[in-house]
């Protein structure tokens, strides 16, 4: 069996087996749970459509336009339920009234994270929240055509790699196809979070993980907003949240020790970008903006009419503030490149394909363990504050 791109920069999307009239494509996950595609010799007919399909090798068109924004919304019911401030979940309500369809990620089932068809309002609602692993496009590539086909509008949202996969896909362009896609630091395999699952499962005797989550927002007393980054779930009727010194997945996705090896050389992490909008979480916006910040606030990238219709169904409802790009780089570094390949990356590839997650994350990162350790210590002793007295 052949390869259709290499494996260093296939995405995983799938495509080319959506596409495959002749289940010539086969997939294969290697030991860190990255799927791998191959060609049935004996079967296929050398009809090149895998070949066109593929975002690594026939690269879709790109942007040239991008103005950035910053955003936050009048809807605090949304705003409170989504990881960011909610731009996602609007535009798709107003996609939804129209009569179209959403196509989005759902973590639904956490061991199985996978892009779905939403074609009702509560559906949405399986749609928000960060899912911090690469979901799986295969089961919606020939539905997304058939919307289209029956002139619904659709909008799907995703990852850049993503996006790109589906355009491909489609082989035209749709005047009732959206794009959105995310701002990616990189995406994890399944089989990563299953391990992390499963060692929670273990550790607390539990008999069912559901609602993960892998970032949550509350208020602090003097009402502002925090983000804290973990493994966040119910098990049973309990709420567990572990941060990224507590959960292994955290640990080692926070050190960049947890990626597909395209991703470390990413080819959308630039300003052409492959979708009508881009979202992400606008970070370090200048207060002199003086939005209300205690429901998050969104970045948008406009990069054509589609774009800007796509913001404009939602107008009422948002805030905004144009921006310069150089702003919005700022505190999202992968619009202009690649996250990079952590410390220790290989050290944890090898002891996650022996010991699992739980063992790879804690040994790969050990030093910063134990620098948490010490400043804890140091923080229940009050040695810090005799530190900071003994300065002034």
């Amino acid at each position: 069996m052949r390869e259709i791109c290499p494996d260093k920069s296939c995405t995983g999307c799938l495509a080319c087996k959506a596409v495959c009239g002749h289940n010539a494509i086969v997939c294969q996950n290697d030991a860190l749970g990255f799927t791998h595609v191959r060609i049935n010799e004996n079967v296929c007919v050398n009809c090149g459509l895998c070949e066109k399909v593929c975002p690594t090798l026939a690269k879709p068109s790109r942007s040239e336009e991008n103005i950035a924004f910053a955003a936050i919304t009048t809807k605090d019911e949304v705003a409170k339920r989504s990881s960011s401030a909610g731009l996602a979940t609007l535009i798709s309500h107003s996609i939804i009234e129209k009569g179209g369809v959403v196509y989005g990620c759902s973590a639904k089932d956490p061991y199985n994270i996978r892009h779905i068809r939403v074609s009702s309002a509560p559906q949405l609602d399986e749609l928000q929240s960060s899912k911090y692993v690469y979901s799986n496009l295969s089961e919606v590539y020939e539905n997304i055509r058939k919307d289209l086909t029956n002139n619904l509008p659709v909008l799907f949202i995703g990852i850049p790699c993503q996006v790109a996969a589906v355009r491909k896909f489609l082989f035209k362009n749709y005047e009732n196809l959206f794009t959105i896609d995310i701002v990616c630091h990189g995406a994890p395999s399944q089989k990563m979070l299953n391990e992390d699952l499963d060692y929670f499962k273990t550790k607390y005797q539990l008999s069912e993980i559901r609602n993960v989550r892998f970032r949550r927002k509350f208020h602090l007393p003097d009402g502002s907003l925090k983000i804290q980054y973990g493994m966040y779930f119910l098990g049973g009727d309990k709420e567990y949240f572990f941060d990224g010194i507590k959960d292994p997945f955290t640990l080692a996705y926070t050190h960049n020790q947890l990626l597909r090896d395209c991703c470390y050389e990413c080819q959308y992490t630039n300003l052409h970008r492959v979708s009508n909008l881009t979202l992400g979480d606008f970070w370090r916006l200048d207060p002199k903006v003086g939005f209300d910040k205690s429901n998050g606030v969104s970045l948008y990238l406009l990069h054509d009419k589609k774009g800007e219709e796509l913001i404009s169904m939602i107008s009422d409802a948002i805030i905004t503030s144009e921006r310069t790009i150089e702003e919005a780089i700022n505190g999202n570094p992968q619009l202009i490149r690649p996250t990079s390949r952590g410390r220790n990356l290989e050290v944890f590839r090898k002891l996650f394909i022996k010991k699992g997650i739980e063992k790879a994350a804690r040994r790969a990162n050990r030093k910063v363990l134990i620098r948490a350790r010490l400043y804890t210590l140091a923080k229940k002793t009050r040695l810090i504050s005799l530190v900071r007295k003994l300065s002034e």
